[in-house]
């Protein structure tokens, strides 16, 4: 399943919020995944913060939300030390960085711990990472069969209950959704 480029993800996120309120963040997020790419091989890594956070302004998320769901691999991903700094100040500011903390896995972290960290960090921490997931879902080319099957399980088990309980019932359908769409696709032997 072909996901939109970086341009026409940019281009969905200003037609929801303008430009002012998630450049800031956005050339972070650039400066911190620059040269890399998704797992298809092609399409630079940045594409995805950005839909991310085009899927939470378009949701309604305010602009701290935004900014929050643009960063929120930054910590994770980044190879250098700048990016993080300025995220994690960003967020300071913005009052979401315990929420970005929460959205990043720690090295080692088990699964079960890493999202009773994002539960307790609340429902805008769940929001971001539902959206980050829904997009990663829909992005998986380039993923083997038992990575797919993993990931699935891992998102029914996990983190459906945390969205049905915590993010908006539209989006914790859509996960659901996509979840069990992208199963039946691994289950019948259907690619990306």
């Amino acid at each position: 399943m072909s996901r939109p480029g970086l341009q026409a993800a940019t281009d969905g996120l200003a037609r929801h919020l303008a430009r002012d309120e998630w450049m800031p963040a956005w050339r972070i997020a650039d400066h911190a995944h620059r040269g890399q790419t998704r797992d298809d091989g092609k399409t630079p890594f940045l594409a995805h913060p950005v839909r991310v956070a085009a899927e939470v302004a378009r949701a309604g998320g305010t602009p701290e939300a935004v900014r929050l769901a643009l960063l929120h691999d930054v910590l994770e991903d980044s190879a250098t030390e700048g990016p993080r700094r300025h995220a994690e100040a960003m967020a300071l500011q913005d009052g979401t960085l315990t929420h970005l903390l929460a959205l990043t896995k720690q090295p080692g972290e088990r699964l079960d711990d890493y999202y009773r960290r994002v539960a307790a960090a609340g429902p805008l921490a769940v929001a971001v990472k539902v959206e980050d997931r829904l997009d990663n879902i829909l992005d998986m080319a380039g993923w083997g069969p038992g990575r797919r099957g993993r990931y699935l399980v891992d998102t029914a088990l996990r983190l459906q209950p945390l969205a049905d309980a915590m993010a908006p019932a539209s989006r914790a359908k859509a996960l659901r959704q996509a979840t069990w769409s992208a199963a039946n696709r691994l289950q019948a032997g259907r690619r990306y």
